[in-house]
């Protein structure tokens, strides 16, 4: 009856140690059978991880199922364990590489009662010397996977710190060793993993661990994926002692050991004057310099690197410096003592270097030594501005008291650089110093992202794009109504393809830089509009609007008429997705930015964010909806009082218990400037009108003049509103509120309201009263709507002595 045991369906319980079981029968070989396809371990492990047949976590109280997953789980750590005690060595790789998957994946129960066997598994196949390559570089990921499990557990990290003891000198023999590339990557990652959860475990050793992590740095037949594991290692040996000496004593040999590799990769190419300046700081006068790094463990040769080739000797230096990098953005147990005039040393050093010959040196210095010279400097210089970064991020604001010269060495490398990678680099950094510094680092280096912003993002006037480009700098009303007479005349589908086509094929022409560089360059424009957009921005924030506008026009221009359509000339450059969110991120970051006039080009940019909402499943329309959401109160700019101002007839909106008037010109006694929608919904209730509204659930462009007639013109209801300016200079007294409506309240909010249309005669006379009503009626008293009680009511403004009992 066993065979008609069906499960419930997918999502049963009762499936899962079927499932394991089946996979050990099916799946996993024997002590006597062969193990023909070791492909399949591969799907074995998608099935554990799909269905999680490790985890044991049972949610009833069925004993029958505890006990059928637990033999189950029993069944399967037997036969893996079996197969990575094997002879053969593609079966004990299958076993240890499923050995690692159930330290992973296993429950905490599980865990804690068979680590210590499973490492006791693990370790004689670090430990022997006839071990398969393949069988060793599995232990090592294993063991690593069993370390970080066990770095989670506070209560038995005593048992931890033992384990990981047994792994130092099998570790330190594969560093030591001529090992191959790949058990030298495993062992550098088990380092890793054994200094970040279990440090002591190395204090011992610090001074052999040290030595064979230089050896192997210094060595120079290292691939980038090793160097980088060995860099972290490195700047992780000091936690093993846990002091700040440590760090500090780290840090200063590093610092060292750069700069006299810098002595061999800049020979001929800078003065001694400027590498005896930086030396000095390195080793103050009076104090012994300490050790070479690595000590004499190294055959007691210091770092020199006179006889290395140049590509090798980058290569170590990029090492060394993400050693540094790694130092400072992590963390540490005690707090330490940065040595920033050093770093900073180090870097100008560097950046002051363009290739260019000092007078002095031309003699001695050939042409074919500069090119070479030339040749790696870019490299050179994108690992310093590496280290500047991070020292930035690393200290935060706490770097202040040397902004100083960290601009000045931006400033001065901006000058000269014309690499795109490297001026990536460099608006980085300044993105970072905005965000970290605020206001006051943006008075320093605004003038100086807002130049080269505009250079690297220098936008073309194309033949094809010439009526667009007119549109961008035209003002609000009249982009309107440009853009109707453009929609009328140019239409239809040839004329778009047409368009795009030639936009297209200009923008695979331009050499302006790469789109990384002109992303990094919006990033940092919006830092600075964000951070210090109202200090003191006049002089220079209508220039970044305009630049932030015509960048978001033109980088959606053309794509989203042809969205999924394929074309041969679009690469990925043309068609970046990320440069159209960054420039709209940029364009929404100079509209809510604070300024002394409302945005300039608030209706262009609303169009091109209803234009992206649209176009739904991207990334840039889930942004646009968000977008608009922000920009609803500068659409529609109205402030609520904040308190209840009682009505005379004793009709008021109410929302939430709370009433209120709806006089425009009431809030400008409190401070809030009335906006046209409420003169007119003012004037249009006085006249009688309004009891009709009209709900439009999407309208189709965001203009203060809907459901005006077409003949109203904007300027026509400027001028009848710039007729009543003055009463911003004067107390103005309230007036009556008006009979809107005999019965009941009107709602709060609604869709849209739009009014409807009416000739220019009522509307002007509507404006007209609407202003005659709040200058002659302000002496009547206010009542309350409730109880009637006037006790509560504003008092009028008199002149008299607040402690006279006049009324």
């Amino acid at each position: 009856m066993a065979a008609f045991n069906h499960i419930r369906d997918l999502n049963d319980v009762a499936l899962k140690p079927r499932l394991l079981r089946n996979l050990v029968n099916e799946h996993l070989p024997t002590e006597t059978t062969p193990f023909r396809n070791p492909a399949v371990i591969a799907d074995v492990v998608s099935a554990i991880k799909t269905y999680q047949l490790l985890s044991e976590e049972v949610f009833t109280s069925d004993q029958k199922l505890v006990s059928s997953w637990k033999s189950a789980m029993d069944a399967w750590l037997h036969r893996i364990i079996l197969l990575s005690r094997s002879n053969s060595p593609d079966k004990s790789w299958a076993g240890v590489c499923l050995l690692g998957v159930t330290c992973t994946g296993c429950s905490s129960e599980r865990f804690l009662s068979s680590f210590s066997d499973w490492f006791n598994v693990l370790v004689p196949h670090m430990q022997q010397s006839g071990v398969s390559e393949t069988v060793r570089v599995a232990s090592c990921a294993a063991a690593s996977d069993l370390l970080t499990r066990l770095g989670g557990f506070s209560n038995i990290k005593k048992d931890g710190i033992s384990c990981a003891g047994k792994l130092v000198q099998p570790i330190l023999q594969m560093l030591n060793g001529d090992a191959t590339q790949e058990i030298s990557e495993v062992a550098a990652q088990l380092l890793y993993t054994v200094l970040t959860y279990f440090p002591s475990s190395f204090h011992r050793c610090y001074d052999n661990a040290e030595a064979a992590i230089v050896s192997k740095i210094m060595s120079g037949n290292c691939h980038s994926s090793l160097l980088k594991k060995l860099a972290c290692c490195l700047a992780s040996l000091p936690k093993s002692k846990g002091d700040e000496e440590s760090w500090s004593l780290m840090m200063q040999k590093i610092l060292l050991a750069l700069s006299a590799l810098f002595d061999s990769a800049l020979e001929g190419l800078e003065e001694d004057s400027t590498r005896a300046k930086a030396v000095t700081l390195l080793v103050p006068p009076g104090k012994s310099p300490p050790p070479p790094l690595g000590g004499q463990m190294i055959g007691g040769q210091a770092i020199d690197s006179g006889d290395r080739s140049l590509p090798s000797v980058i290569s170590v230096i990029s090492c060394l410096v993400q050693c540094c990098c790694t130092m400072l953005t992590s963390s540490y147990q005690v707090q330490v003592v940065v040595p920033v005039r050093s770093l900073l040393a180090t870097v100008g050093r560097i950046l002051m270097v363009n290739g260019s010959l000092p007078e002095a040196l031309q003699p001695f210095t050939t042409a074919m030594q500069q090119e070479l010279v030339c040749l790696h400097l870019p490299a050179l210089h994108q690992n310093v501005m590496g280290l500047l970064d991070a020292l930035q991020k690393g200290l935060h604001s706490q770097v202040l008291p040397h902004a100083p010269e960290i601009v000045w060495l931006l400033i001065k490398y901006f000058e000269r650089c014309q690499l795109p990678e490297l001026r990536t680099k460099a608006y980085t950094i300044f993105k970072s110093l905005l965000i970290s510094m605020g206001a006051g680092m943006a008075l320093y280096i605004s003038q100086v992202v807002i130049d080269n912003g505009m250079t690297d993002l220098k936008v073309t006037n194309f033949d094809c794009d010439k009526e667009h480009s007119n549109e961008v700098s035209a003002e609000p009303s009249q982009w309107h109504h440009r853009k109707k007479r453009k929609q009328a005349s140019a239409s239809g589908p040839l004329v778009e393809q047409q368009a795009s086509l030639c936009l297209e094929v200009k923008l695979r022409q331009e050499h302006q830089g790469s789109v990384s560089l002109k992303i990094a360059a919006i990033e940092a424009l919006e830092a600075l509009v964000t951070v210090g957009g109202a200090l003191r921005s006049d002089s220079w924030r209508s220039d970044i609007d305009l630049l932030l506008m015509e960048v978001a026009t033109n980088a959606c221009k053309g794509f989203w008429n042809h969205v999924g359509k394929p074309s041969l000339l679009r690469g990925p450059e043309t068609a970046s997705e990320d440069f159209q969110l960054v420039a709209l991120r940029a364009l929404l970051a100079s509209l809510l930015s604070p300024a002394s006039v409302r945005p300039p080009y608030l209706a262009q940019s609303l169009d091109l964010f209803l234009k992206g909402k649209q176009k739904g499943g991207t990334t840039v329309a889930e942004f646009c909806a968000q977008a608009l959401l922000a920009l609803e109160v500068l659409i529609h700019p109205r402030a609520l009082p904040l308190v209840d101002v009682p009505s005379q007839t004793g009709s008021s909106f109410s929302s939430g218990g709370s009433k209120y008037r709806s006089n425009p010109w009431d809030s400008k006694v409190l401070g809030v400037y009335p906006d046209v929608y409420d003169v007119l919904d003012y004037a249009n209730m006085e006249d009688g009108f309004g009891s009709e509204v009209l709900n439009i659930s999407q309208p189709q462009e965001p203009n203060v003049l809907d459901g005006l007639s077409d003949k109203v013109a904007p300027s026509s209801i400027d001028d009848k509103i710039e007729g009543h300016e003055d009463l911003d200079m004067q107390d103005v007294p309230p007036c009556a509120e008006p009979n809107l409506a005999p019965s009941g309240n009107f709602p709060l909010c609604v869709d849209t309201p739009v009014l409807p249309a009416r000739p220019l005669s009522d509307l002007r006379a509507g404006v007209e009263k609407a202003v005659t009503c709040s200058t002659s009626e302000g002496s009547q008293k206010r009542k309350l709507d409730d109880d009637g009680d006037s006790s509560d009511s504003f008092p009028d403004i008199v002149d008299a002595d607040p402690d006279t009992d006049s009324d």
